[in-house]
């Protein structure tokens, strides 16, 4: 994964210094990037939960409402 062209990185030292802060700059991108997305694969799990439990309340609902109208 590749650094954003518009940041500027100012590495005092040889080219050995820069290859070493450029790959542990892509390190701690690709970390947060996989923990983000982590975090947003666990945010998931929790709403289709909770679609799905509302979609069978509503199920519910619907089959209480029509028995009530045929006892009537």
């Amino acid at each position: 994964m590749l650094l954003p062209v518009c940041v500027c990185l100012c590495v005092q030292g040889n080219y050995d210094q820069y290859v070493q802060t450029r790959l542990e700059l892509e390190e701690n991108q690709m970390k947060k990037y996989n923990w983000e997305q982590d975090q947003i694969a666990h945010m998931k799990v929790p709403c289709c939960f909770v679609c799905t439990f509302y979609v069978h309340c509503v199920q519910i609902d619907i089959t209480l409402t029509v028995n009530k109208c045929y006892q009537n």
